[in-house]
């Protein structure tokens, strides 16, 4: 094996080894409901993934849509570095397996969709904290039985996610799953650097499991 290949194995088994045992799980063994509020599923893609393809596919004027840096104010907090941009769920390849697996695990009530590219650009700041999804109580009938979750996937080396205040490094090829209600922001990046983001959304927008009625709506201040 060439030597930066192995650099490259040896880089990314070290940063699965900073992350707590318990939430690194493989794409096989991946099921819902999550017993965790967020995992990490490991080579969650396969391996070959040419992010340098994407950035020819999708040059820099096709990045339009800037990410609120901060949830307080929305209206002006943004250092445009952060950027989307929508995608169909087949447009990119490599993500191909990861979905087709959400399909098969997910809940009944889940519909999975809302396909991007995250694109940090050098110099981007950190995001504020916030949550994809926030949940009003209501009275009524229960109708569901599931929580939302929003899926970001490492397409290269250099991703990470703040969970809370701790910043959690994503090594290529691993995805990081989390419940909607999970407060998160993205990183600060010195290098460009390109993710994938897909939601799991509950159709009925209601979550049952703890026998309350609860309401799920995508946050407002998040990008969506």
């Amino acid at each position: 094996m060439a030597p930066q290949k192995k650099k490259q194995k040896s880089g990314r088994k070290n940063a699965l080894k900073r992350i707590a045992a318990s939430r690194v799980i493989a794409l096989k063994d991946l099921k819902f409901p999550l017993s965790l509020p967020w995992v990490i599923v490991r080579d969650a893609i396969p391996e070959g993934t040419k992010v340098a393809n994407l950035r020819k596919k999708y040059p820099g004027y096709a990045w339009t849509e800037s990410i609120f840096q901060r949830r307080e104010d929305t209206a002006t907090s943004v250092d445009g570095l952060r950027r989307y941009l929508r995608v169909n769920s087949g447009s990119i390849r490599a993500v191909t397996p990861l979905l087709k697996t959400l399909e098969k695990v997910k809940e009944p009530e889940h519909i999975v969709g809302g396909h991007a590219l995250i694109r940090s650009l050098r110099g981007c700041g950190k995001q504020g904290n916030h949550t994809d999804y926030f949940s009003m109580k209501s009275h009524g009938k229960v109708k569901g039985a599931a929580c939302p979750y929003s899926v970001v996937v490492a397409l290269e080396d250099g991703s990470s996610l703040y969970v809370g205040d701790a910043k959690v490094s994503l090594p290529a090829r691993s995805a990081i799953i989390f419940r909607g209600d999970v407060s998160h922001s993205g990183s600060e990046y010195a290098l460009d650097n390109i993710r994938y983001h897909v939601y799991i959304d509950v159709n009925d927008m209601h979550e049952a499991r703890k026998g309350t009625h609860v309401k799920w709506v995508r946050g407002k201040s998040s990008w969506r």
